[in-house]
């Protein structure tokens, strides 16, 4: 009887623990995981709930519901030894009314992954895997259960869709990026895209992370694998605008890594290992006259 006792003490002090665990975070509500809005200055994102001084998070994405949010997470690797890798995809989704505290997604553990985005009719979300077999682009299925396993879509990198399907693909090399047309569940045909650097070579030579806006008005990306943004806006001819260098209005050089909300109204982007977010109406106001 008398180890009855312990042991019984032992399973009672490790509920609380994790009642504890559960109950320190907070009851977040509403849009954007209840954070108030930014206006022209880009904020830090969700500080202490999604973004942290010691670990670096980039890469975000919303529903297009707006009831879940994914994003990518860098740790050190005593936290990551259950998914076998330090970076991996998180998420937090609307559970009775309140934001649910990050956890992994199932769908991509096990390998180096990045750069979640969910497509317009919520039915697929896209990211980077370096699965050992065949690193690629890869995606899940929406289901009556949530995301269903891992399917390789083809070659490529950092993903974006329109809001009428549309998906572009990065090239993971930073030579291009492409208009995708998706057969059977693969990628079938790259459409290759105009350069949209080509007034800054040779100082520049790289594009990553070409960013669509929703509405395919303009593109944001970065020049430096992951740092210094530019936007090139779309002409009426469906050309391409000479990119406007966005560290001359208000971005730092190390500012990368783009995602737009799919209304459209916030941009978010990686700021000094963290996520940051500010209004989508400081982009805007950059268009040219004929545009607007």
């Amino acid at each position: 009887m008398k180890r009855v006792v312990p042991l019984f003490c032992l399973v009672v002090l490790s509920l609380s623990n994790l009642l504890s665990q559960q109950n320190d975070f907070p009851k977040l509500t509403g849009p954007y995981l209840g954070q108030k809005p930014p206006g022209n200055v880009p904020e830090l994102f969700a500080p202490g709930i999604i973004s942290f001084p010691d670990t670096k998070e980039f890469a975000c994405g919303f529903s297009p519901d707006g009831k879940e949010f994914y994003y990518t997470s860098t740790g050190k690797e005593s936290d990551y030894t259950s998914v076998g890798t330090t970076q991996r995809i998180l998420y937090s989704k609307i559970e009775e009314g309140h934001w649910s505290k990050p956890c992994p997604a199932e769908f991509s553990k096990g390998f180096f992954a990045h750069e979640p985005h969910i497509t317009f009719d919520n039915k697929r979300i896209f990211w980077y895997w370096a699965n050992k077999n065949n690193p690629g682009v890869y995606y899940a299925e929406r289901t009556q259960n949530g995301w269903s396993e891992a399917k390789y879509a083809g070659p490529g990198g950092f993903v974006s869709s329109s809001r009428d399907g549309s998906i572009y693909v990065g090239d993971t090399r930073g030579d291009s990026w492409s208009l995708v047309t998706m057969a059977d569940g693969r990628f079938v045909k790259y459409e290759g895209l105009p350069d949209l650097i080509k007034e800054l070579r040779p100082k520049f030579t790289r594009i990553s992370h070409p960013c669509i806006a929703p509405d395919e008005s303009y593109v944001v990306f970065d020049v430096e694998g992951g740092s210094h943004l530019f936007v090139s806006f779309k002409n009426k001819d469906d050309t391409w605008s000479e990119p406007v260098d966005l560290t001359e209005h208000g971005f730092f050089r190390k500012d990368g890594i783009t995602s737009i909300s799919p209304d459209g109204k916030y941009l978010f982007f990686q700021r000094n290992n963290d996520i940051y977010w500010v209004y989508a109406k400081l982009i805007d106001e950059l268009k040219p006259d004929e545009l607007k």
